[in-house]
C-alpha cells in the first residue's frame, strides 16, 4: 500500500507543463480536471475546478480535519463547504484515487466517483501527420480530453479535438484543414506555431499573438497578451470572432488586439473585459478592411 501511494504522489507531482492537474469522474456537473490550487497546514494538497453547476461552484478537493476525511465540496456562496462526496482513506499529500462514498446533500451527484492521473501523449517527430491518425502518436493512440499533449512535429489537425494541456515545442506546429478547433482545458505551452480555425482557452494564461493564426478566440480566463494578436477570419466581416465567457477578459498591457468584434456575455453594465492597462489597443476591422475604433485607454 504505501509502495502504491509512493507512485500516485510521483505520478502527481511529475505532471506536465500544465502543473499539477488530477481527473475527477463518475460525478454529475462536477467531473473532469482539478488543478493544484494550495497546500494546508498539514502538508495535503487542495485542488480546484470551476466547473458549471446551479449554486455549487466553485468546486475544491481538500482534507477535512474536522471530518477527518477527504471530500470534494462545493465553495458557493449559497452551499460552502457541502460535500459532493468523501473519503475516510489518510491518504497525503494527495487525495485516494477510489473509495469515494456519495454525499446526499447536494442532490447525489457522484454516486460513482473515482480519481485519476492524465497521461502525456507525444507526437513522433513527423511531418503532415494527422491528429486523428495513431500512427502520429508515440503510444498508438489518439489524444482525448484529459490527456496532456506534446507536438514534436509537424501535427495537421484533421478533427475538432479537446485536450487538457498543449505544448508545442521549438520549430514544431500544429496546423489545421478544413476549419478545425481546438480546446484546451488547462494550459498552453507553445514554443512553435499554432494554426487553428477556433481556440478556445478555459484557464487564465499568457497568449504570444506572434505564435498563432486565428480566425476566432474564445476565453473563460484571464487571457494576458505577450505581443499582438490578430483573431481575423479570411473575409473581413461585422461578425464578432473574439468571445469572452463566464469571467473571461483580456489584458493588453502594450500589445493590440485586432479583431471583427468582441462578444461579452455578460449584461451591458459589466462589460470591462477587455483591458487596455497600457499602450495596446482594441481594434476592429470593417468590411472595408480598416480600423474603424480603437480603445486606447481603459476598459470596454
Amino acid at each position: 500500500m504505501k509502495k502504491l501511494l509512493l507512485m500516485v504522489t510521483l505520478a502527481i507531482s511529475s505532471l506536465g507543463a500544465g502543473g499539477q492537474v488530477i481527473i475527477v469522474s463518475g460525478c454529475a456537473d462536477v467531473s473532469g480536471p482539478y488543478t493544484l490550487s494550495g497546500t494546508d497546514l498539514n502538508g495535503r494538497n487542495i485542488y480546484s475546478a470551476n466547473h458549471s453547476c446551479s449554486y455549487c461552484n466553485p468546486q475544491e478537493i481538500s482534507y477535512s480535519n474536522a471530518n477527518n476525511r477527504w471530500e470534494l465540496k462545493s465553495k458557493h456562496s449559497w452551499s460552502p463547504n457541502q460535500p459532493f462526496a468523501y473519503n475516510t482513506d489518510q491518504s497525503s499529500p494527495n487525495p485516494p484515487l477510489t473509495g469515494w462514498i456519495n454525499a446526499p446533500e447536494l442532490g447525489n451527484k457522484c454516486p460513482n466517483m473515482v480519481i485519476s492521473l492524465p497521461g502525456t501523449i507525444e507526437s513522433k517527430n513527423c511531418t503532415d501527420c494527422l491528429w486523428s491518425d495513431p500512427d502520429t502518436w508515440e503510444s498508438d493512440v489518439v489524444p482525448g480530453e484529459n490527456n496532456h499533449v506534446v507536438v514534436n512535429g509537424k501535427v495537421i489537425l484533421d478533427v475538432n479535438a479537446t485536450t487538457l494541456d498543449l505544448k508545442i515545442n521549438s520549430s514544431k506546429s500544429l496546423e489545421t484543414i478544413n476549419n478545425k478547433s481546438l480546446t484546451i482545458k488547462g494550459f498552453f505551452e507553445n514554443e512553435g506555431f499554432l494554426n487553428v480555425s477556433g481556440l478556445e482557452l478555459q484557464k487564465s494564461q499568457s497568449l504570444d499573438g506572434s505564435k498563432v493564426s486565428l480566425q476566432s478566440l474564445s476565453a473563460y480566463g484571464n487571457i494576458t497578451l505577450t505581443s499582438h494578436l490578430e483573431v481575423l477570419r479570411p473575409e473581413v466581416s461585422n461578425t464578432d470572432n473574439v468571445y469572452l465567457y463566464g469571467s473571461g477578459t483580456i489584458t493588453l498591457g502594450n500589445y493590440d488586439l485586432t479583431c471583427h468584434g468582441v462578444y461579452i456575455n455578460l449584461p451591458a453594465q459589466q462589460r470591462s473585459r477587455v483591458i487596455t492597462n497600457g499602450t495596446g489597443a482594441l481594434k476592429f476591422k470593417v468590411p472595408a478592411g480598416s480600423v474603424n475604433k480603437e480603445f486606447v485607454i481603459g476598459r470596454i
